[in-house]
């Protein structure tokens, strides 16, 4: 559907590229994350998507069709497409109602009363369609303003860190609605975010960026358990990384981990736990801190070489305390 040949794009003349030789394809009714830190580009691919911005090198076609004509548009942004970021633009002063409906000006009063009723439904609005957007909390803010983007049935919805200002509960829901539209609507949707948790909910595939390049795509767990590089290891969530001789020191019964091209091996927390058993002293670390998480605490245990391990446990280990680990690999591709 939306495909970026060889794209970069700097914002000077002597600076270097925000991207560069970005090459992507975004299947329709996709569900896609761009993960990165700040920095990376990831709104700027987003605002190339779009057509917010013209690429210095590359093509970027939609549905077999250069963009080039929506770049010299007299309004911003491709008419198949959907555009919705941090900012809560909505009319403050309008309800939700009317915040709606001023996106279906062009449709028959019928349909657009049908319209109408479908995305106070869908979107639960039932009980603040009346209200003004200005008494509205953030997150149903944020959900108007969602509401109002896909109003017209956009093909593709492009979101630029749109939660980044919400609270956790908030956060949640927004996803379980993108979630929605995505499978109920059959929306495509290409999501820029520097919120691995944000991406792990819902979307089938994830995009790392790093300094303008693509470093890894693929599925949640591939990124996560089979990450092909450190800044990917780390990004993805706490790891372990140890070289092949620290691993057979801290588990030597333990089955092959996974090997970045690096060399080291990597373990997620997830993948390490305390065995029922005391075995030998060479496998017996010590708890050095412990980190309530909910429902789990984030544990760190030291091994007599120094070396320390992050995993994960529902018993409240005390600092001192002996524990003796074992890793069992969680994912291997398959």
């Amino acid at each position: 559907m939306l495909n970026l040949e060889n794209l970069s794009k700097s914002f000077s003349s002597v600076a270097s590229p925000i991207v560069r030789n970005i090459c992507l394809k975004v299947d329709s009714g996709s569900f896609t994350a761009i993960l990165g830190e700040n920095g990376a580009g990831k709104s700027t691919i987003l605002k190339l998507c779009y057509g917010l911005l013209v690429p210095d090198a590359g093509n970027i076609t939609y549905k077999g069709v250069s963009m080039d004509r929506v770049y010299d548009a007299l309004l911003p942004g491709h008419p198949d497409m959907a555009w919705v970021d941090q900012k809560t633009e909505v009319l403050p002063y309008h309800t939700v109602a009317q915040n709606v409906e001023q996106k279906l000006r062009r449709f028959e009063e019928e349909e657009r009363a049908v319209k109408l009723e479908f995305l106070k439904r869908f979107f639960a609005f039932e009980n603040q369609w009346e209200e003004k957007a200005v008494n509205l909390s953030g997150g149903f803010q944020q959900r108007l303003c969602i509401a109002r983007a896909i109003a017209e049935a956009p093909e593709v919805l492009l979101l630029d860190e749109p939660f980044s200002q919400q609270d956790p509960s908030s956060r949640m829901a927004s996803s379980g609605l993108l979630k929605k539209i995505n499978e109920e609507l059959g929306t495509t949707i290409l999501l820029a975010s520097h919120q691995v948790q944000d991406a792990f909910q819902f979307c089938r595939e994830l995009i790392f960026i790093d300094k303008g390049k693509i470093q890894q795509k693929g599925s949640p767990r591939e990124l996560y358990f089979l990450s092909n590089s450190v800044s990917v290891a780390h990004f993805m969530g706490l790891a372990n990384l140890y070289s092949g001789e620290e691993f057979e020191l801290l588990f030597p019964e333990a089955p092959e981990a996974y090997m970045l091209p690096s060399g080291q091996r990597l373990l997620r927390p997830i993948e390490i736990s305390a065995r029922n058993t005391k075995v030998g002293e060479e496998q017996k670390f010590v708890v050095s801190s412990l980190v309530f998480r909910g429902q789990i605490f984030i544990v760190t245990a030291k091994h007599a070489s120094g070396k320390e391990v992050i995993f994960n446990s529902k018993i409240a280990y005390k600092e001192g305390d002996f524990v003796y680990l074992q890793y069992r690999p969680f994912y291997s591709g398959n």
